[in-house]
């Protein structure tokens, strides 16, 4: 038996349910089951056992083409947006773009400046966007501690659509953490320590940003990208000091998509000449996932590290399968559906492949079943009216997951950006690349991430094949693993799941402090 909501739910009873379901919100017209209801339906809907029954009914009525009802596209470890403050004391949001347009950069400079946090100098306010639909990027800024005037900047992109980039700052690379009383605490190995840090919340609608219509939701990562060149473009304007420094971008799991679109639009509109151009040397890639023709290849590796049987690994082959094949026929919202099925899931209608057949309530580290609490305490410290006063939020919103935004970009999620790392890999500029991966990851397993690299079409692929696996230490600890080709870096992290940050802060400020000497 399953659970679903905390009630037990027999194999027949899921059956009838999905019945029921796909009876209900099919049209007269397109009652004729298509061939792919049918292939699994013959396969799997005479199995008895609840594995087979629930999942099939699960993915069965994901493939329909009705659109999950509002609120129903919560993922794992991906919290439903915040309500919005009652607090009427939070002061106003800061709109730094009338500044610059004035003239007034030095101003709003001054005014962003985030007071009495952790004796940490930084600065945060909002950026438009988008002025027809009043599209807004929030951005936290936090100059380098030890030789600010010459450190690199790196730009941090938050993960999965809706999510966040404000969970990296408490959670991976930040100079400060939370605890369960709401007391901000110092992290021992801040990448601020060395670098000035970046944080945009990077899709309108994920964190703080916000936008007045849908219409300015991003649909695809070209979307995402001209956002923030915009925003990076005004932040430049802001922080003209900042402009001649070495400039780095860096995100995981599906911000690398991110990652390569703004460094890809930052090299395209470099090569125009603009107004103010940005010093681009590298990107940071942490388990992602660009590819995913390359990467859909879930079933293997859990049954090889013991987490599924032979059946759960057929079950995960044939839902690979079916996932390919609509990316072949690029029906890209039909692979979102299924593709998302195996690990993400959708709690309020089905839990995940991965989740009803190995108990696991997290994905981010195999090595832990219960993702740990202290992931969520920023939010809650958000919230204060003195914390969003100081960060001159006033009460906008703030959204830890974005559905609607998560939603917006599902066709965008199962196409490849696997042809910009190409293209940037090989470009005069000479861009120093970054792929580091978790050995732990069940979400982007480091395996698939391999195969990408494998599958990679440059100059130095054939070199890459050949090239030499060279132990990684840090303070004679055995930390990881890599290989150096040319500009790109492959690092494989010992001990360390999807948020490698999280797991092992240590060995990824040596990472990052390697990488961008």
């Amino acid at each position: 038996m399953g659970y679903h909501n905390n009630i037990i739910i027999s194999p027949l009873l899921r059956r009838r349910v999905f019945v029921y379901s796909l009876a209900k919100n099919t049209k007269k017209d397109d009652m004729d089951i298509p061939r792919i209801y049918k292939h699994f339906y013959r396969i799997f809907i005479s199995k008895e056992s609840w594995l087979f029954g629930a999942l099939v009914s699960s993915c069965l009525l994901l493939l329909t083409n009705v659109p999950l009802a509002e609120g129903q596209r919560s993922t794992p470890g991906r919290t439903t947006p915040v309500e919005e403050s009652a607090a009427v004391n939070s002061g106003d949001r800061l709109i730094l773009t009338p500044f610059l347009n004035n003239g007034s950069a030095r101003e709003g400079r001054e005014l962003s400046r985030v007071k009495n946090m952790a004796s940490t100098e930084s600065y945060s306010g909002f950026l438009i966007v988008n002025d027809t639909f009043n599209s807004n990027i929030f951005f936290w800024f936090f100059p380098a501690q030890y030789q600010p005037k010459t450190a690199p900047i790196i730009l941090w992109l938050g993960g999965g659509p809706g999510v966040t980039t404000l969970y990296g700052l408490f959670n991976a690379n930040g100079p400060f953490f939370v605890d369960d009383k709401n007391v901000l605490h110092r992290r021992d190995s801040p990448w601020s320590l060395t670098h000035s840090l970046l944080y945009m919340d990077s899709l309108v609608g994920a964190g703080f940003s916000f936008t007045e219509d849908e219409a300015g939701y991003a649909r695809t990562v070209e979307d995402v990208s001209r956002d923030l060149y915009t925003a990076l473009v005004q932040f430049f304007q802001l922080f003209p000091d900042f402009q001649s420094r070495e400039f780095y971008i860096a995100g995981e799991s599906y911000a690398a998509k991110y990652v390569l679109a703004v460094a890809y639009k930052i090299h395209k509109e470099n090569l125009k000449s603009p107004f103010i151009p940005i010093n681009l040397r590298g990107l940071a890639m942490g388990a992602p996932f660009i590819d995913p023709y390359n990467q859909l290849d879930y079933g293997n590796f859990f049954y090889n590290i013991g987490l599924i049987g032979e059946q759960e690994q057929s079950f995960f082959h044939e839902l690979e399968k079916v996932t390919l094949d609509l990316i072949r026929k690029q029906r890209w919202a039909d692979a979102f559906k299924v593709g998302e099925s195996l690990m993400v899931g959708y709690p309020l209608v089905a839990p995940s492949y991965f989740k009803n057949v190995t108990g696991f309530r997290y994905i981010r580290n195999y090595h832990q079943a219960v993702g740990p609490e202290d992931r969520h305490y920023f939010i809650n410290y958000l919230e204060q009216d003195h914390i969003r006063r100081a960060i001159h939020v006033g009460n906008q919103q703030f959204s830890n997951f974005n559905d609607t935004v998560y939603y917006a970009m599902h066709e965008d999620v199962y196409q490849s950006a696997k042809f910009l790392l190409e293209e940037l890999l090989d470009t005069d500029n000479n861009y120093k690349v970054l792929i580091y991966t978790g050995q732990l990851d069940a979400l982007v397993p480091h395996t698939t991430v391999t195969t990408m690299i494998k599958s990679l079409k440059w100059s130095g692929s054939p070199e890459f094949h050949l090239a030499d696996r060279v132990i990684w230490r840090v303070n004679n600890d055995v930390a990881g693993y890599t290989k150096t080709v040319k500009n790109l870096v492959y690092l494989i992290m010992r001990n360390a799941g999807n948020v490698a940050g999280y797991d092992q802060p240590l060995w990824t400020f040596d990472m990052v402090n390697r990488f961008t000497v």
